[in-house]
């Protein structure tokens, strides 16, 4: 399906975008995707464009960017950091209204990205919708989990992990610097509140749903659980594709701007 690669914000030395148009009658909003960072974003890069192409054809228009400092963005990797980051979805969202010319603008996040896109939506009508993909809700849980697989990566290199090596600042060849670090440590999802978001979704991967299911305060607000795999946690050459929750957010939101 036909999209549009460009670079936006340049005066900020520029945001790699991939914008997908409708091929469909178009909708009465439009979609801005917020990936996850690190290895989860090049395991659940191929999910992403597959989402963003569905919803072209449900008749969304649906834009796909780079925050700063990642993927084909400009910017250095070592001064990554969540206040920026949430700056690059606010730009997403301005740019992605005017191309598409719909004022009602749909976030969606996946893992952190769900996680940017909640702590966001505190700002007043920020969004008029939001998906919450599987979101990162405590920053220090995500963290610990990121130091468990640094560790058993290099425990499963040959001879174990090189002499001297902590994997400090680093995991699984993707940098964490101090500032990046510290925004996790202190994020927390329990006390977001959406202020005019009208509907959200809470998309859960896995047998159970959370045993604390946390909201946003909207007047609308759904969870479904998908029995997909969790694409973040498995090798990016598999190449899998998560049909189920991809179907459960493109049905959800043909059913909000119906």
């Amino acid at each position: 399906m036909p999209q549009e690669t460009f670079f936006f914000r340049e005066s900020q030395g520029g945001l790699y975008g991939s914008y997908h148009p409708p091929s469909a009658a178009v909708r009465s909003a439009a979609v801005v995707l917020c990936q996850p960072y690190g290895h989860e974003y090049v395991q659940s890069h191929r999910a992403f464009r597959i989402l963003a192409e569905r919803l072209a054809a449900a008749g969304f228009p649906a834009l796909r960017f780079d925050y700063r400092g990642t993927g084909d963005s400009a910017g250095d990797p070592e001064t990554a950091e969540l206040e920026r980051w949430r700056e690059d979805v606010r730009a997403a969202t301005e740019w992605c209204r005017a191309r598409s010319g719909r004022q009602r603008l749909c976030a969606l996040g996946l893992r952190l990205g769900g996680s940017l896109v909640a702590l966001e939506s505190a700002r007043e009508r920020a969004f008029d919708a939001v998906v919450l993909w599987d979101p990162i809700v405590a920053g220090r849980d995500y963290l610990a989990e990121l130091e468990t697989l640094e560790r058993q990566f290099r425990q499963s290199l040959p001879g174990g992990a090189p002499s001297g090596a902590d994997g400090a600042g680093e995991v699984l060849g993707f940098p964490y610097p101090a500032a990046l670090l510290s925004g996790l440590s202190a994020l927390s999802l329990a006390q977001a509140r959406a202020q005019g978001t009208r509907a959200a979704l809470w998309v859960h991967t896995g047998a159970e749903a959370p045993a604390q299911a946390l909201t946003l305060g909207c007047a609308r607000e759904d969870r479904r659980l998908v029995s997909d795999p969790r694409i973040w946690m498995e090798d990016a050459d598999k190449a899998l594709v998560p049909t189920e929750a991809i179907g459960t957010i493109v049905e959800w939101l043909g059913q909000v701007y119906a």
